[in-house]
């Protein structure tokens, strides 16, 4: 209810907005990576910010919001690296920059403030509509190329009938790609979650971790599809 009247500007802010609620568990549904027919198609429809931002979660792997927020100084290109704060467990994430991603980056036009969103037109709308108008602009790309059905955005009514039905297919599966792409490479699975900055396998990854090399190895797997 609160998110609602913040997005509608009726109230300044989501009083709410630190209360994390229980996971629903009664969907059958299974996100799906795409596959690299359906990247390539993806790419040629896909223009500005929206393109960049399909770079950038192919070779990281990291979440929509994560990325759409992002900001140069989280960028060294002198070390090749990425620095993340995951929204949504806080993690830090130190990731290799893969060569692919790195050439998209010099071509972009970068601001001369260190400080400023790389996808600025994203980030504002984040900021201010939150990730469901993100999830929906994307939604109406994938509809464009045929990989889901057009839906509308108006609002849906109370209830169980109003309830959004979910798709196999999302922003979200570009972190299932490089995951899966990763893994078929040969990559163990305790690098590839170090790597993508999954946090299960806590007690494992106390023990294990894997050097920068190792990590920059693992990126080198993604394959070129600019």
């Amino acid at each position: 209810m609160f998110r609602m009247a913040h997005e509608e500007s009726m109230c300044s802010e989501n009083p709410a907005a630190t209360v994390k609620l229980s996971k629903k568990t009664s969907s059958t549904i299974e996100r799906r990576a795409f596959t690299l027919e359906e990247l390539g198609s993806l790419l040629k429809t896909a223009s500005g910010e929206w393109r960049s931002m399909i770079l950038f979660g192919l070779y990281t792997g990291q979440r929509l919001g994560d990325l759409a927020t992002l900001r140069w100084t989280a960028i060294d290109l002198e070390s090749m690296e990425i620095r993340f704060l995951t929204r949504k467990t806080k993690h830090p994430i130190l990731q290799p920059i893969a060569e692919p991603l790195k050439e998209h980056i010099l071509k972009l036009c970068s601001s001369d403030d260190p400080s400023a969103f790389i996808h600025p037109e994203l980030a504002l709308r984040y900021e201010e509509h939150g990730s469901g108008s993100l999830s929906n602009q994307f939604s109406d790309i994938l509809a464009e190329i045929g990989l889901r059905e057009k839906v509308s955005h108006k609002k849906k009514p109370e209830g169980r009938a109003g309830k959004r039905e979910t798709s196999q297919i999302s922003f979200h599966s570009l972190r299932a790609t490089a995951i899966t792409l990763i893994h078929e490479a040969g990559i163990s699975a305790s690098m590839v979650e170090q790597w993508v900055g999954h946090n299960s396998k806590e007690v494992h990854g106390r023990y294990l971790k894997h050097g920068r090399e190792a990590l920059a190895q693992a990126t080198s797997k993604l394959p070129n599809v600019v």
